[in-house]
């Protein structure tokens, strides 16, 4: 079987590069589970669920960046 993606460039330059990122987002992703597992399993030292939020935030957005990703 084949598969074959379809894009309109340069339109829909952000589904192109979407489509061939997946594995990048899917690592930034499993990354982010195992960082809410670790907490879990593990604890943590988070004063307050605002600190927790933002802790988690800042690391999502910096394996993003490490992977050149970006929500826009």
């Amino acid at each position: 079987m084949k598969a074959t993606l379809e894009f309109k460039l340069p339109e829909e330059d952000r589904e192109h590069l979407d489509a061939i990122n997946g594995t990048k987002w899917k690592i930034v992703l499993l990354d982010f589970d195992e960082t809410l597992r670790r907490y879990i399993k593990h604890g943590h030292s988070f004063v307050s669920v605002e600190d927790c939020l933002d802790s988690l935030r800042a690391e999502l957005r910096q394996d993003m960046e490490t992977n050149g990703l970006s929500f826009e």
